[in-house]
């Protein structure tokens, strides 16, 4: 029952870390000279070697890999400084589509490459190296800072006006660069075989949250579900399609690769949602937590911050048994009370809407929503038949954007960001009815060999 979540205890370290270097990044962009044309490939070689710091120092810092670090750092500022070269003269980036794009695409295949430098190792065996790769790509692929900040906050803008601040970009920065130290990490992990097993219901009652590393984390992790929804919402609705009449050109690329990068998106969403499954889980467990009224009360908007923040009196239980006698207090705890608020709300959404809107479409909706619902309480399998029906959904807009001009469709683009939405609450709702259905390894359980795990409440397979 080994403890494969050390390297959080850096997140502290690595949040400072990245605030200094976003820091730095706005003073240098507040400079005059920043923004002389003759100084912007300065600017982009700075921005991008900030970036590249951001991602290695702090896993040098939890796995002690100094030398592969210093190694991918070093190859990562030489092909930053030798595409800005490339690109400032000798590739005229306004008339120049076809070279721009593949000089673009080879840099992002590069990055890729440097990146598995890092987790390489003699003894780590192909198949992992290829699923490393998958990994590496998919993470690439999102371009979650793209998202938040052309899509999020440009949309938040227009929701809220001039009072949005200005610089609230550098938060959600911040949220991607400790993300993609999560993400790093357990890639790391896999490879060094912490994780042998990759089951995304399997829990670690070894697994030790500092308070401080543990806001963070959910902060981090909460922040990612909302701002990938409304990157998602903004890039969906205003992108026509590209393939129509592609024709190299450097719109047209980028359009086409930012739809790609939102299906990409959908699977950093779906490891978003379970790893703060798991990460909430796992807390409870080490702090004595067996309340399924106060999981369900994190996954909520604001009232999830409040309820963070009462829970965090809770003090940690370091007795390995005591963790696992926490885990059967948690599946024996009921659900009536979060079924009631539950229903209880809707009949009051389902009640306004027949007495004052009047639709008919919303009030069927909510019913089927509540039908869905009270099925997927008494059977798992509502759950997968969900699943498939946002994956249905999916196939269908990316067929519209093969197929037409989507603005046309542009009301409909919020179904899209919905569908993942509500696949990611899914996903975080369904231990409160199914925790049977999870596995954890047992405590007395060697090191070294693979790991057992036990069925939670057999009785009910």
């Amino acid at each position: 029952m080994e403890n494969n979540k050390s390297y959080l205890d850096r997140i502290p370290l690595v949040f400072l870390l990245i605030v200094a270097a976003l820091g730095l990044q706005e003073i240098f962009l507040l400079l005059p000279s920043s923004a002389k044309k003759e100084n912007l490939q300065i600017s982009y070689i700075v921005d991008e070697i900030i970036n590249i710091f951001i991602v290695f120092v702090p896993l040098a810092l939890a796995f002690n890999k100094w030398t592969k670090a210093w190694w991918c750092i070093g190859a990562s500022i030489i092909g930053t400084i030798g595409s800005a070269v490339i690109w400032d003269n000798f590739i005229d980036f306004s008339k120049d589509y076809t070279a721009s794009g593949f000089l673009y695409v080879g840099l992002q295949v590069l990055f890729i490459l440097i990146n598995l430098f890092f987790f390489l190792d003699k003894k780590l065996p192909a198949k992992r190296i290829w699923l490393i790769l998958a990994a590496l790509i998919i993470f690439r692929g999102t371009s979650v800072i793209f998202y938040s900040n052309a899509g999020s906050f440009d949309l938040l803008r227009k929701l809220l006006g001039s009072g949005f601040p200005k610089y609230a970009g550098m938060l959600v920065m911040m949220c991607f660069g400790i993300t993609k130290y999560i993400y790093y990490s357990e890639l790391q992990n896999f490879a060094d075989g912490k994780a042998p097993v990759w089951n995304i219901r399997l829990l670690n009652p070894g697994n030790s949250y500092k308070k401080l590393s543990a806001t963070i984390v959910f902060w981090v992790l909460k922040t990612l579900v909302y701002l990938l929804v409304f990157g998602l919402a903004y890039i969906i609705s205003r992108y026509s399609s590209p393939f129509r009449s592609f024709s190299f050109k450097m719109t047209s690329l980028f359009e086409a690769m930012s739809i790609f990068n939102s299906l990409f998106s959908i699977g950093v969403a779906l490891m978003a949602a379970w790893w703060l499954r798991k990460f909430l889980i796992e807390y409870f467990i080490g702090h004595g937590i067996t309340s399924k009224v106060s999981y369900w009360l994190l996954l909520l908007p604001v009232i999830g911050i409040i309820t963070w923040i009462v829970l965090l009196q809770e003090e940690k239980t370091d007795n390995a048994l005591k963790r696992v006698g926490n885990i059967d207090e948690f599946a024996a705890e009921g659900t009536l009370g979060i079924s009631a608020t539950y229903f209880t709300l809707m009949g009051i959404l389902l009640l306004l809407n027949i007495t004052k809107a009047g639709s008919v479409q919303g009030a069927f909706s909510m019913v089927l929503a509540m039908l869905m619902f009270a099925w997927f309480i008494r059977d798992r399998s509502a759950y997968y038949l969900n699943f498939y029906l946002n994956v249905a959904l999916y196939a269908t807009i990316l067929i519209w954007f093969f197929s037409a001009d989507f603005r046309q469709y542009r009301e409909l683009a919020i179904l899209y960001p919905l569908a993942v939405y509500n696949l990611m609450m899914l996903i975080l709702i369904f231990p409160v009815y199914h925790f049977s259905d999870f596995i954890y390894i047992l405590p007395e359980e060697p090191a070294e060999t693979e790991p057992e795990s036990k069925d939670l409440l057999p009785e009910f397979q």
